[in-house]
């Protein structure tokens, strides 16, 4: 399993989304996500082969928007979003990798920001920081 596959598992076990998160495309209609990588990571190289590794995800949201009522609620969403994100991880919470690979820490890098926006719809992108070990 992909890291990003177990960032969108870990999502879905804890009902982030009703549709399915698709990887790497985000597909037309209202409510829709897709998790893509981005291409920003750090790798700590030890000794023994073992490597601490930093890497970004973006959970990218399709919502109406239209009117302020709906982008307010957007808003309000994607805060709750980021407050459990944060409890998840105080809670131990994580992403569960397999391949010699325990994550540490998961967390929101930034703040969710409005991506794209047209007539009736908008995009927002929200951007996950991971942390995790990766055994030799």
């Amino acid at each position: 399993m992909t890291v990003v596959e177990a960032i969108k598992k870990w999502l879905n076990v804890n009902n982030v989304s009703v549709k399915e998160i698709e990887i790497d495309m985000l597909p037309a209609g209202i409510n829709t996500l897709a998790l893509m990588k981005s291409p920003t990571n750090q790798v700590e190289e030890y000794i023994d082969g073992s490597q601490k590794r930093t890497e970004y995800y973006t959970l990218y949201i399709r919502k109406e928007s239209q009117f302020n009522d709906e982008r307010i609620d957007n808003n309000a969403c994607f805060e709750d979003l980021e407050n459990k994100v944060m409890e998840w991880n105080l809670d131990g919470n994580l992403p569960q990798l397999d391949g010699k690979r325990y994550c540490d820490n998961i967390s929101i890098s930034g703040t969710t920001y409005l991506f794209q926006s047209q007539e009736n719809e908008s995009i927002y992108s929200l951007t996950f920081e991971i942390i995790y070990r990766k055994e030799a």
